[in-house]
């Protein structure tokens, strides 16, 4: 997008990238809390009329988890019974494609679509003391206990710092995604993916001043 943004762009089309920080959980996990990660994306910007658009996305990098789960070193006696003081998590990561419809008037803006992911990365991580008092994280590959497919919706709502560049403004959004497939593979009762997510799209390409005259 970097490289072919300014050369793909029109008055009613627009690419860009998304960063965030997101807020995730597995939902129906004993004991999982929220735990907070980065995003990394790109996405498109299809204007069909006046306030409706089509904006898929691209996301590289979708954390998703959970922190104060209890019980992932059981199957390893040596570290599960030598280490104190513990914290517990699970760190998730898909590659994930938004298929969002945006509606946009002034400075607001609403977004809903499904989402389809891939687990990219999986790991079941601990820090705690060790027996001579000092801290250590350690952490192991979940993947053998994942589901590799995700999919849900994601709504949201996002601030355009300058509307009267349309597709062109900086937008400041929070979102929120539910997912509908279980996460963990093999247990009993339903763990699916929940998070929210703080982000900031950047358009990239094009003229800003073109678009001032598009609807």
């Amino acid at each position: 997008m970097l490289v072919f943004g300014d050369k793909i762009a029109t008055p009613t089309f627009v690419g860009g990238i998304n960063g965030g920080m997101g807020l995730t959980t597995l939902n129906g996990y004993p004991d999982a809390s929220y735990r907070t990660n980065w995003m990394f994306g790109t996405y498109l910007n299809w204007q069909i009329s006046e306030h409706w658009h089509f904006a898929p996305e691209v996301t590289f990098k979708t954390p998703t988890g959970a922190a104060g789960i209890q019980g992932l070193w059981k199957d390893e006696p040596a570290i599960d019974t030598i280490l104190t003081d513990r914290s517990e998590w699970t760190a998730l990561s898909y590659f994930s494609i938004p298929l969002l419809m945006r509606y946009t008037t002034g400075h607001l803006g609403v977004f809903a679509g499904p989402q389809v992911g891939y687990l990219m990365e999986a790991t079941d991580n601990v820090s705690a003391s060790g027996p001579n008092g000092e801290r250590l994280t350690i952490e192991k590959s979940a993947f053998g206990r994942m589901n590799r497919w995700d999919v849900g919706i994601h709504v949201g709502i996002e601030y355009l710092t300058t509307p009267s560049l349309g597709l062109h403004s900086v937008r400041i959004g929070l979102r929120y995604y539910h997912g509908f497939l279980d996460a963990v593979a093999n247990v009993s009762g339903t763990q699916v993916n929940n998070g929210f997510y703080a982000t900031v799209g950047l358009p990239i390409g094009g003229s800003p001043a073109t678009n001032e005259s598009t609807p």
